[in-house]
């Protein structure tokens, strides 16, 4: 009767063991998944920021190129420049909050700083605000005297 016993128990411990480490494994990948879907969105953003950098320094060249000028394309490309420059930043914050992210917290902490995330992502719309500027600086004292902009 204490074999059986015995075996039963053993047999019970085994499926719990086999049960865990399952579980385990699944966890495990679930993470690397996690891990490889941010480390890709991490590329991207860095590489935003290095081409945002570049087009901002090509900004600051056409502007100092212009000395101005003509005051209606340094305002609209120094417009362009300041919205560069607040995306870059975002982008870099976003690079920062995933490197933070640690998967070793609970649930509900992970999920806070990924909706942190997600919402900061969804706010860098306010990027669609520079549209307009790229329509104004072909503009010239010339133009707005001789009322050629409002005649359109």
């Amino acid at each position: 009767m204490e074999d059986i016993q015995l075996k039963d128990l053993w047999k019970a411990q085994e499926e719990k063991l086999d049960k865990t480490m399952k579980l385990n494994l699944f966890e495990s990948l679930q993470k690397q998944r996690a891990e490889s879907k941010l480390n890709r969105l991490v590329r991207l953003k860095v590489l935003a920021v290095i081409l945002g950098i570049a087009w901002i320094i090509f900004m600051g060249i056409l502007i100092n190129g212009n000395q101005l000028k003509n005051i209606y394309f340094t305002i609209s490309v120094g417009m362009i420049m300041i919205f560069n420059i607040l995306a870059v930043a975002v982008y870099i914050k976003h690079i920062v909050l995933i490197r933070k992210l640690d998967y070793s917290q609970s649930i509900t902490e992970v999920q806070k700083k990924l909706s942190r995330l997600q919402a900061s992502t969804f706010n860098t719309r306010f990027l669609l605000l520079q549209t307009p500027f790229y329509s104004t600086w072909f503009w010239s004292s010339e133009m707005i005297k001789s009322g050629a902009i409002n005649s359109g």
